[in-house]
């Protein structure tokens, strides 16, 4: 009965604020068999007021009324503003709520988040002992390729560091070559891992490219390899097929070659192709 009237004040609320700016959908799942049942249904309604657009979500199952949350979302002078705030309608009980902020000026973007939750809906492992609340707030800065985060949280004991990740993505040096990089570093363990990965390393012209991800922690160096066909994509006569590579030992195999096409160019957006299947077993051209 609480619960139904939790709801019920809350969308007098929102339609006292004027009928005409609803808006909502109904979404629901059942199964026929071996009997038919109902699943679960979802309810959105969305109120949207001087640009701000406040949905809710209600989601039903066949036995409870699960889950609800409120959203919203908008801008406050140059800074692009959502929130969300999820409730258990079974108790009822708030769970937690988050706030995000993103301002963009020229090619700098920066965001800052901040979560909170209550007991006991609070991250199993986010603090040592269980709190009463639990907050976390992630500050990032990206100026693409490179993007800073950092995040600091509280378990009612005051304001901590927490985690700190830099990273770069899709740096191109040369030719089709993309290099990406993870640094991580915490609290709790101080370096964590550097990650760097490079994709696209062609080892002949348009021949075999590589994609190689190398990860540095405290314990050990992980390195993978995946080879890959890299042909050029205006031949008129193209092979379909993988790269054997031996991992442990770093060595080209050999050649699997799955099929093969024979395509001609009529006119511009017209052409003739036929294509052809060697699977299974393919055929193999082996190192010597």
């Amino acid at each position: 009965m609480r619960t139904w009237m939790v709801l019920v004040g809350a969308l007098s609320m929102l339609f006292s604020l004027g009928l005409a700016q609803f808006s909502g959908s109904w979404e629901g799942n059942m199964h026929l068999l071996p009997s038919v049942a109902f699943d679960y249904g979802l309810i959105e309604i969305v109120y949207t007021v001087a640009g701000w657009k406040v949905p809710s979500t209600s989601k039903f199952t066949n036995t409870a009324f699960e889950t609800q949350s409120f959203e919203a979302a908008g801008t406050l002078g140059a800074i692009a503003v959502t929130a969300k705030g999820n409730f258990d309608p079974t108790a009822p009980a708030y769970k937690d709520a988050q706030a995000t902020g993103v301002f963009s000026f020229a090619d700098l973007l920066i965001t800052t988040r901040v979560h909170h939750w209550a007991a006991p809906y609070i991250p199993a492992g986010a603090c040592e002992q269980t709190p009463s609340s639990y907050l976390e707030y992630t500050f990032q800065i990206a100026y693409d390729p490179f993007a800073l985060k950092a995040t600091f949280v509280d378990c009612c004991t005051g304001t901590t560091f927490e985690e700190l990740i830099v990273t770069f993505s899709e740096l191109s040096p040369c030719c089709d070559l993309t290099v990406s990089g993870e640094f991580v570093f915490s609290k709790a363990n101080g370096f964590e891992s550097f990650m760097l990965s490079m994709k696209k390393l062609t080892l002949c012209p348009a021949c075999i490219a590589l994609d190689i991800s190398v990860t540095f922690t405290t314990d050990e160096k992980a390195v993978s390899i995946t080879p890959k066909l890299d042909l050029p994509v205006d031949t008129c006569f193209p092979l379909y097929g993988d790269v054997d590579f031996d991992i442990d030992r770093y060595l080209l195999d050999g050649i699997t070659i799955h099929g093969f096409a024979i395509r001609c160019e009529i006119t511009d957006c017209s052409y003739v192709e036929l294509k052809t299947s060697l699977t299974p077993g393919g055929v193999r051209v082996r190192r010597r």
